[in-house]
C-alpha cells in the first residue's frame, strides 16, 4: 500500500482472523491503516478467541450494524479438556516434565515455554535425553519452521517445544496433551494454549508445571475458564516404570501378526527358528527377559529417583513445617537480608506475606524490618535461620542470606539497623504470622508508607489490590 502497488478500494469481503493476537503483537496502527483504505460497504468478518476492549473498539469503528456471534461461553475452555497441574521446586521443573512424558508413552503434544531461549534449552535437553522432540520459535528460518511443522503434523516428532508467538496459527489435529512448562503471563493466553487439544470431540489434557509461588495463579485461571483444575502428585519412578510396562503389554496384546504369518514375507521360517532356540526357556523367564530388555533404561534411570512433590497445605491445614515446632523461638538473633526492596514494590505487609506463604510456619518470628531500595533487612532468631533459608530455596530469583557485619537489634532496643548508620532506640517490634506490632517505624519504612499508603489504623487500604499484578516483587525479575 505504501509503495502504491495494491489498491483495496474494490474489495467486497474483509476477514480478520486472530484479531486479538494481531493487537498483542503491536499491529494495531497497521490494522487501522488497512481498514481505512477499504470500501465502507464491504462485508467484514472478525474472528477472535477473546474480546478485549481494543477489539470491541475496532468493531464499533469499522463495522456496520455488527452482530456478535458467540460460540460457547466467553473465555471458557473446551469441555473436552482436563486441566491438571503439578507443584514442584523451580529447579526440578525439567525433571517433572520428563516424568509427565514418561507417564504418557503415547503422548503427542506441545510444550509451551515463555521465551525462545527456554524453548531451545528445553528441546535440546529432551533430545539429549532420548526423547522425540523439536523446537519451534522465532529464531528459526521459514524453511526450518516449515520442516519442523511438517514432521510434527506427520507424527515424526512427538513433542513440539514452542513459544506462544511461534505456535500462533498452528493447526494440528489429535493432540493428546498441551504442557505449560511455564504458565503464561497473560491468563487469556492459557485459553489459547489449552484450546489446541480436545478438538473434534476428542478428549485432551492441559498440564501445568508450577512452582509453589505460582500456585495461587491456578485459582485465577479457574475463575477465568470456569473450570476446575486438579492438582496431581508428581509420579514416582515406580509409577513411571509400571505405566511403561503396562503400555508395552497392551501393545503386545494388540500387535498385528499377519505379516509374520505371511509365507511371502519370508519371516515365518525365522519365527519357527526363534521358537526352537527359545524352547528351553520357561514362560516366566521369557517374560522377565522381555521386561528387562524393554525397561532396563527406565529402571536404571529411576531406581534412585527422589520424591519431587512439594507440600502445598490447604487453607486451614498445618504444613509439615508448622507441625515440627509450635513453641516460640528464643535466644540469639541474626541480621538477615533478601534481594527485594522498595524498587520491587515491597512493604512490611507484603514482606510478611512472602515469609508466611513460603515457610508455612507459625513459629517463625520476624524482628526488626528495614526495607531499602533493593534489599530488605530483618532480624531472625538464630535457631530459625536455616529453616527460613531452606524454605526460600524454592525460588530461582529470591535469595535469603545473613547480612554479614550487621548486628541485630538488641532486646533492650539498642544497637544498629541494617545501614549501621544510626541507632534504633526504644523499639521492640516483633512480627509473626498472627500479626505485628507497630510501635515504631524506621525512616525507610516511613518512606515506604508515604509512597504506598497500605496502612490505615492497622487495616489495608481498599485502594490496593491483592492480585499478583499489584505486587511487582511477585513477578520474576529474571525475565
Amino acid at each position: 500500500m505504501g509503495r502504491g502497488k495494491v489498491s483495496l478500494s474494490s474489495i467486497s469481503h474483509l476477514v480478520l482472523d486472530e484479531a486479538d493476537e494481531m493487537l498483542d503483537m503491536g499491529f494495531k496502527e497497521d490494522l487501522e491503516n488497512i481498514l481505512s483504505q477499504t470500501p465502507s460497504d464491504r462485508r467484514t468478518m472478525l474472528f477472535s478467541a477473546t474480546m478485549p476492549k481494543e477489539i470491541a473498539a475496532i468493531a464499533k469503528q469499522y463495522m456496520r450494524d455488527a452482530r456478535e456471534i458467540q460460540i460457547g461461553e466467553r473465555n471458557a475452555g473446551t469441555e473436552n479438556v482436563d486441566h491438571i497441574y503439578y507443584v514442584c521446586r523451580a529447579e526440578h521443573r525439567f525433571d517433572v516434565l520428563k516424568r509427565i512424558v514418561d507417564l504418557n508413552p503415547d503422548i503427542y503434544g506441545i510444550v509451551f515455554c515463555r521465551t525462545k531461549a527456554d524453548c531451545q534449552e528445553v528441546s535440546e535437553k529432551l533430545i539429549k535425553s532420548g526423547y522425540n522432540a523439536d523446537a519451534l520459535h522465532g529464531d528459526l528460518t521459514q524453511v526450518a519452521r516449515d520442516n519442523v511443522m511438517q514432521r510434527f503434523r506427520l507424527g515424526a516428532v512427538q513433542l513440539l517445544v514452542a513459544t506462544d508467538v511461534a505456535a500462533r496459527g498452528l493447526d494440528v489435529h489429535d493432540l493428546t496433551h498441551v504442557i505449560n512448562y511455564q504458565l503464561p503471563d497473560d491468563p487469556e493466553v492459557y485459553t489459547h494454549r489449552s484450546g489446541r487439544t480436545g478438538r473434534a470431540g476428542k478428549r485432551g489434557v492441559s498440564v501445568s508445571i508450577v512452582h509453589i509461588r505460582e500456585a495461587r495463579r491456578i485459582k485465577d485461571l479457574e475463575r477465568l475458564l470456569k473450570r476446575e483444575f486438579k492438582r496431581e502428585l508428581i509420579p514416582s519412578g515406580l509409577d513411571v516404570c509400571r505405566k511403561q510396562l503396562f503400555n508395552q503389554i497392551s501393545r503386545l496384546q494388540n500387535v498385528d501378526t499377519e505379516m509374520i504369518n505371511d509365507e511371502e514375507a519370508g519371516i515365518a521360517n525365522g519365527v519357527a527358528e526363534a521358537l526352537r532356540i527359545l524352547d528351553y526357556m520357561p514362560k516366566e523367564e521369557l517374560i522377565k527377559r522381555f521386561v528387562a530388555l524393554e525397561f532396563n533404561r527406565f529402571l536404571e534411570y529411576y531406581k534412585d529417583s527422589v520424591d519431587l512433590n512439594v507440600p502445598l497445605p490447604k487453607r486451614g491445614e498445618k504444613s509439615e513445617r508448622s507441625d515440627r515446632s509450635s513453641a516460640p523461638a528464643k535466644g540469639k538473633k541474626v541480621r538477615m537480608k533478601i534481594n527485594v526492596g522498595l524498587s520491587d514494590g515491597m512493604n512490611t505487609r507484603s514482606f510478611l506475606a512472602l515469609v508466611n506463604e513460603t515457610t508455612h510456619d507459625r513459629s517463625i518470628t520476624i524482628g526488626d524490618i528495614e526495607i531499602q531500595k533493593n534489599y530488605t533487612f530483618f532480624d531472625l532468631f538464630l535457631d530459625q535461620k536455616q529453616k527460613v533459608v531452606n524454605a526460600f530455596r524454592i525460588y530461582e530469583d529470591l535469595f535469603v542470606q545473613e547480612a554479614k557485619g550487621m548486628k541485630p537489634k538488641d532486646e533492650d532496643g539498642s544497637g544498629y539497623g541494617a545501614s549501621g548508620a544510626y541507632p534504633r532506640k526504644g523499639r521492640k517490634d516483633s512480627y509473626s504470622k498472627d500479626g505485628f506490632s507497630r510501635s515504631g517505624k524506621s525512616s525507610q519504612q516511613r518512606a515506604s508508607r508515604n509512597s504506598d499508603s497500605e496502612y490505615s489504623s492497622g487495616k489495608p487500604s481498599r485502594k490496593r489490590s491483592s492480585s499478583p499484578e499489584d505486587k511487582p516483587w511477585r513477578q520474576n525479575r529474571r525475565r
